[in-house]
């Protein structure tokens, strides 16, 4: 799935057909989604809209500098949990075995967005990939593979 968004609010698009369309699907272990894209492409805003899609109640922050921040939900999805983590800081792989991801993936009530996923190396796990593209002005392609 492709989209242009040329204003924020266009955004609820893509968070709509994540809410309604993917993370609806049955599963035993955590969600993970990896979010691509340069600095100010649109990952945090995204990971905003879908916290409070998914009836978060917290204030969703980057979580840049402590690496990871979690978020209780409540929604119809089964997903209690969002764990937001921003791996920008990373210089190397090896770094990602702080986070623990592989510890949690037997939660399936747990969803994982992760900012800069190609960061973590080995230590990310298979995911859904989100693709922020910034082409100008207010513009976005936000691409989503499976």
């Amino acid at each position: 799935m492709e989209w242009t968004i040329e204003e924020e609010t266009d955004l609820e698009k893509v968070v709509t057909f994540m809410c309604s369309e993917v993370l609806v699907q049955p599963t035993t272990s955590a969600r993970v989604i990896g979010l691509y894209g340069n600095l100010g492409a649109g990952k945090t805003t995204f990971t905003k809209m879908l916290a409070k899609e998914l009836g978060g109640i917290d204030s969703v922050v980057s979580p840049t500098f402590i690496l990871e921040r979690d978020y209780e939900l409540s929604n119809n999805l089964g997903i209690e949990t969002m764990a937001h983590i921003d791996a920008y800081r990373f210089d190397d792989a090896k770094e990602g075995e702080v986070l623990k991801i592989a510890s949690r993936l037997h939660n399936e009530k747990l969803l994982y967005v992760i900012e800069w996923p190609e960061n973590l190396g080995e230590h990310m796990p298979p995911h859904i990939k989100i693709f922020f593209e910034h082409t100008g002005g207010d513009t976005r392609n936000v691409k989503i593979t499976f």
